[in-house]
């Protein structure tokens, strides 16, 4: 007798549930999102505040910097990229979900620049206080201290940018939602009114009454 072929047994896949969320969701975790961002742009500034002071505190004993410096800047260089990074994808998110916000879009588009900026100054930094500690001179640090002081300007305009960017779409939510409130309230009081055209209040049913009070 022939042998019988042998079977698999049948893959079934789990069940992928995706939830659709509203523009507004999206927005709100967007902003959450970007609030890490500006946390993290926050904490990078002092640390790029401290790394300024170090390099001065060098200059002014006439001693070169320390390779270590160079390395804790490029450590810098690297997390400003791992932001970067993130913003960029919540770009590409809002992008993805053709989310129509001009504002959000303008935020996104400048928070990347000044990312991309501070991470091309601290490169820089970091390549000055390499070149200055390998060759023993204090005064060539100048220039990376500039450059370090242009990574701490643009975290800090950051970090204010994305502040007053979650601020400014608390309030247009709360006025949108504002309107919205106005409008429907409008629409039902044009709605009770042609109920109750040409009709005393005794001929009123409490229902209606009660409605014309609440809308009064």
């Amino acid at each position: 007798a022939g042998e019988s072929p042998q079977t698999h047994g049948e893959t079934v896949s789990a069940v992928r549930r995706l939830r659709i969320i509203s523009q507004n969701e999206l927005v709100d975790q967007i902003l959450a999102e970007l609030g890490g961002v500006r946390r993290s742009a926050v904490r990078l500034a002092e640390q790029q505040d401290e790394l300024i002071d170090q390099v001065r505190q060098s200059r002014t004993t006439g001693t070169p910097p320390m390779h270590s410096m160079a390395r804790d800047q490029a450590a810098l260089t690297d997390a400003l990229d791992r932001i970067d990074s993130t913003v960029e994808q919540l770009s590409q998110r809002a992008e993805r979900n053709a989310l129509n916000d001009d504002s959000l879009d303008e935020l996104l588009a400048r928070a990347e620049q000044s990312l991309s900026r501070a991470g091309d100054d601290s490169e820089q930094a970091a390549a000055r206080l390499s070149e200055a500690a390998e060759r023993e001179q204090p005064e060539l640090s100048e220039e990376a201290e500039a450059s370090q002081q242009r990574v701490r300007r643009s975290l800090e305009d950051l970090a204010l940018m994305l502040d007053r960017g979650e601020d400014s779409w608390a309030v247009r939510q709360a006025l949108e939602g504002l309107l919205e409130d106005q409008q429907q309230l409008a629409e039902q009081t044009a709605e009770i009114g042609r109920q109750t055209v040409g009709r005393s209040a005794s001929q009123l049913t409490p229902e209606e009454l009660t409605e014309l009070d609440r809308i009064a």
